[in-house]
């Protein structure tokens, strides 16, 4: 009787976290996708302002790809999650059906 409330109270948290939390990592992946950018093109300014950054934009790109992936897929489970109703099926249901198919086939 006492883990009912304390499980709930944690699945109520989880539940209004998630897109929060889906947020920040979006933001800090793009953002630290940015910082290794900046600090990699200033390692040496003249050898690393041309080649480099032609390679680390590409690399972005894949990044941000890759980003938009994951943040669909996760808002797809995140609510598919909220929006559906459990799918409770009974086995005595199955058997009875497949009784009847049978007897009919």
């Amino acid at each position: 009787m006492i883990i009912t409330p304390l499980i709930f109270s944690i699945e109520v948290i989880s539940s209004s976290i998630r897109p929060f939390t889906l947020g920040v990592r979006l933001f800090a992946n793009m953002f630290s996708d940015e910082k290794v950018f900046a600090e990699i093109t200033n390692i040496a300014p003249p050898f690393t302002h041309f080649l480099v950054p032609l390679i680390l934009t590409l690399l972005g790109v894949f990044v941000a790809f890759v980003q938009a992936f994951v943040f669909t897929l996760l808002s797809m489970i995140y609510i598919g999650e909220v929006s559906h109703a459990p799918h409770d099926h009974d086995e005595h249901e199955h058997d009875a059906h497949g009784e009847a198919a049978v007897a009919h086939a």
